[in-house]
């Protein structure tokens, strides 16, 4: 009997060292905010929900789609716009628990609203749906399980000016392979791109915001996103990609993404530093806002490709995605994640309630001449 006892726990300590060595351990990674340009007092809550916010898209017309945060894990509402101040369920409260899983991005057009869902890490189906705005109704649904394997995490999606391309975010939290997902939607036809490259892949550091470091089970389990975040440029000439744990921002010229060219993987560029993120969004000129986890901000890098402050405070907990409104308004979408990260449904009644915070104030740092 000892001997079996001894080999059962031989056996869960080489399980635990095998673990740690995959998903756990991590360095801090210090990223020194500076001053903030504005000041956070002009902040404020622009929707507050029982439920966690991810995803964040705002048309040209000013609706408002985000979906809930995934690793919430709730079984209410999983996909919502904002009406008169109100987030109702999109399109209907029906669908939510007859057609998502786990929707984690949304991208809204005027006429059209592609719904991201990673089907829980490939575990089930991961899908993209696209709704028709004009009739609250869903146009179709492109099965993407043939390249969102297990332990994928579809995290984020943009769409082409033209439509034609879906550009989505793997990143591979769980399988430790970052990819980046490449849709045809003329053909529904899905290919995996920069597989692994060092670029979108998580390096080893560990988000450390205010609260401590983001680790389970004595640092056996570390969140360490891989690529989470993308954003098309309004020239439409690159797409910037940021994996949370990698200290560098990039960036590829669309066109050769789209075409899935030869060379994909020697056209991507370092762009900037970047601190450890959840959100990126950008703007004219080479100029982008990046949420800053371990910070508790939001910074700015400039068209030199210097790093600004824009706002920090405590109020932004988790910055999961940005989005700007047609007055010039930042909206931040606030998960709070690291409340109830893997910790279930009551860590996250707990946690709440959870807020998109709306910046003022965000025109003079951007168009600042550098």
């Amino acid at each position: 009997m000892t001997r079996v006892l001894f080999g059962f726990a031989l056996a869960f300590g080489l399980v635990v060292l095998a673990a740690r060595f995959f998903w756990g351990g991590g360095a801090d990674y210090v990223f020194v905010a500076g001053t903030p340009a504005v000041d956070a007092q002009r902040l404020s809550d622009f929707q507050r929900f029982n439920q966690p916010p991810g995803s964040i898209s705002v048309t040209a017309a000013g609706n408002i789609y985000f979906t809930v945060e995934p690793a919430a894990r709730g079984d209410e509402n999983k996909v919502m716009k904002i009406e008169d101040g109100i987030a109702l369920p999109y399109p209907d409260a029906a669908v939510q628990q007859s057609l998502f899983d786990s929707p984690a991005a949304i991208f809204a057009t005027d006429n059209l609203i592609y719904v991201l869902d990673h089907g829980n890490y490939g575990l089930n189906s991961a899908a993209l749906h696209v709704f028709d705005s004009t009739k609250d109704s869903l146009e179709r649904t492109i099965d993407l399980s043939s390249v969102a394997p297990l332990g994928s995490h579809l995290s984020d999606v943009v769409v082409t000016g033209d439509g034609k391309f879906a550009l989505i975010a793997d990143a591979g939290t769980w399988r430790k392979e970052a990819a980046l997902l490449v849709v045809n939607l003329l053909t529904d036809k899905a290919d995996r791109a920069l597989t692994g490259h060092a670029a979108i892949s998580a390096q080893n550091w560990r988000i450390t915001p205010s609260e401590g470091p983001v680790q389970f089970f004595a640092g056996t389990l570390t969140s360490r996103p891989g690529l989470s975040s993308i954003a098309i440029n309004p020239e439409e000439t690159f797409l910037y990609l940021a994996a949370t744990a990698n200290d560098g921002l990039y960036r590829v010229p669309l066109d050769e993404v789209t075409s899935l060219s030869r060379q994909l993987d020697f056209a991507v560029e370092r762009y900037s530093d970047k601190p450890l993120s959840g959100g990126i969004l950008a703007l004219e000129s080479g100029r982008m806002l990046v949420t800053d986890l371990n910070n508790h901000a939001v910074e700015l890098i400039k068209a030199n490709r210097t790093i600004t402050n824009l706002v920090q405070t405590t109020q932004i907990r988790w910055g999961t995605d940005l989005a700007i409104l047609s007055s010039g308004k930042l909206l931040i979408a606030d998960s709070a994640l690291q409340a109830y990260l893997l910790r279930g449904d009551s860590a996250t009644e707990a946690g709440g309630p959870y807020f998109i915070l709306e910046l003022d104030g965000l025109s003079e740092p951007v168009s600042r001449v550098e």
